[in-house]
């Protein structure tokens, strides 16, 4: 018999005989000891693949194999001592293959680029996971369908030229018509037209449950983005859990696609004026994430708009984005998100001037020494002159002598 090519998705694998049968092995798993799947087969017939049989099958067991070749036999009629080969040969691959993970390699031999690649950037990059996470109504979910929208068209968002792919949106918040509702005036908000490849599926239960068909859509289908909506339903049992967190960031690195994350705020973080937010729940959601991004909003009740500060409060082998002023206006037939002036947005959204706005400010009517600029911000003079150094070495101001300072216009 010849071999079969075997390619594999995640952790499945499918095995497949020239002008001969097709078998899929999915939801692989070790239970006692002994190595479980779900094995479908098929066969070649007049150039379509037809299902013969599909069932569990604990492969680990020499008569779990014999009963399936069994029904092979029954439901198609080639030879059982063939059907018998091919279970042999799926069955102790896989179970290999399941055992090994991935194989080793020789780390000066791995090919890299010098630079991280964008997939839109500053929001997300490729094979880097982002969170997104912000208090409700805060505008999170219209701001990932606008990168969806950019990224799965290839056009512009907020000036920003991204890298485009087909994305895959799974949401657990929401349901179909409610989002074909908001991306239909995301697009008429950003002037496009026509049909776009950004693929909706309404989830239920737990994503770790459900990643292995998560998988074999994204390979079959070719999506470069998956953006999950929200973590906490996706993650149901245990949403505030390390294990949670774990398990859904280690599953989705598994896929090898470019990832986005929708998350609530920590509710200490909400109690606490938002200083220091964070994700809600474990650590481990800000840890395991590369990319983590603070959507602070504001709406008066009764207007159209709001008011959104996107802070990258964490960027891991990448330089934190400066924050980020919008403004998102929701007009009758269209959704539109621009960049706002710092002026224009609220103060509680804005937030307080920096340290390096502050010393600029002391500095607008002429230069100051370190402990002047410190008394005129209230702030230690060690800080100050650290600050300082850091704005020298950017050029923002310069030192004229030995104790005073100019800002740079």
């Amino acid at each position: 018999m010849l071999e079969p090519t075997v390619t594999p998705v995640r952790r499945n694998l499918v095995f497949n005989w020239q002008e001969g049968p097709l078998v899929k092995v999915t939801r692989i798993r070790e239970e006692r000891g002994e190595i479980h799947g779900e094995v479908a087969v098929g066969l070649r017939q007049q150039g379509e693949v037809l299902h013969i049989h599909e069932a569990h099958l604990n492969m680990s067991a020499t008569r779990s194999r014999d009963t399936f070749a069994h029904r092979l036999v029954i439901e198609n009629g080639p030879s059982l001592l063939e059907w018998k080969e091919i279970m042999e040969i799926v069955c102790v691959r896989s179970i290999r293959r399941f055992r090994q993970g991935r194989p080793s390699v020789w780390i000066d031999e791995i090919p890299f680029r010098d630079s991280i690649a964008s997939r839109l950037e500053p929001f997300l990059f490729q094979r880097q996971p982002t969170v997104i996470f912000g208090d409700g109504g805060a505008g999170k979910t219209t701001f990932a369908l606008a990168l969806a929208i950019s990224i799965a068209t290839g056009e512009r968002f907020l000036s920003y030229a991204p890298t485009p792919t087909p994305v895959f949106y799974l949401d657990w918040e929401a349901d179909e018509e409610t989002i074909a509702r908001r991306v239909d005036r995301l697009k008429r908000g950003m002037d496009i037209r026509g049909h776009i490849p950004l693929r909706y599926k309404r989830m239920y239960g737990l994503l770790s449950e459900q990643l292995d068909e998560i998988a074999s859509e994204v390979t079959e289908e070719g999506y470069g983005v998956v953006i999950v909506d929200a973590m906490g339903k996706a993650t149901a049992n245990a949403p505030e859990g390390a294990a949670a967190a774990l398990t859904l960031f280690d599953g989705m690195d598994s896929i090898e696609v470019d990832y986005l994350i929708i998350d609530h705020m920590d509710k200490v973080s909400a109690a606490n004026g938002t200083r220091n937010p964070r994700p809600y729940g474990s650590t481990y959601k800000y840890n395991s994430a590369r990319s983590v991004w603070y959507a602070k909003g504001q709406g008066e009740p009764g207007e159209n708009e709001i008011y959104v500060k996107m802070e990258n409060i964490k960027g891991n082998d990448l330089t934190k984005a400066k924050p980020v002023p919008l403004k998102i206006t929701f007009e009758d037939d269209r959704t539109v998100i621009e960049r706002t002036a710092w002026a224009e947005m609220p103060e509680a959204v804005r937030g307080g001037p920096t340290r390096v706005e502050r010393i600029q400010g002391a500095l607008e009517n002429g230069p100051k020494t370190v402990k002047e600029i410190a008394k005129a911000l209230k702030d230690k003079e060690e800080s100050v002159r650290t600050e300082l150094n850091r704005m020298l070495s950017k050029e923002l101001v310069e030192k004229l002598d030995a104790h005073n300072w100019r800002v740079i216009q």
